[in-house]
């Protein structure tokens, strides 16, 4: 981006670290966040609530509630979009162990099957 000369604001760096983050290229988006620290510009609530959502995906509910904290730490205000991304990832994994959790109960019945 700097070859062509323009200077990277917080949106380029945002759409570049989500971008990569989507695809599985974790490293490489972590790698821009670097650099945009480098820069001297910080996060955004966009960027944070997309790595949020990104991570509770993965099922790494620890370092969701990381950045969520981060963004406190921050001084970036946890807008209701941040919270609806992690009340939402919660909500889904919930949802996939309720269904793992069904898919051993016999129908009708309120036993667990036990496998041997």
């Amino acid at each position: 981006v700097v070859k062509l000369f323009v200077q990277p604001s917080s949106f380029t760096y945002t759409v570049l670290i989500s971008g990569f983050v989507k695809t599985g290229m974790i490293e490489r988006g972590c790698q821009y966040l670097d650099k945009m620290l480098e820069d001297g510009l910080s996060p955004n609530a966009v960027l944070y609530t997309s790595l949020i959502g990104h991570f509770l995906k993965k099922g790494d509910f620890k370092f969701s509630f990381t950045l969520f904290g981060l963004m406190g730490e921050n001084e970036i205000k946890h807008d209701h979009v941040a919270y609806i991304t992690l009340l939402s990832g919660l909500w889904r994994a919930m949802a996939r162990k309720r269904k793992k959790r069904q898919a051993f109960v016999e129908p009708g019945k309120e036993k667990l099957l036990l496998c041997a």
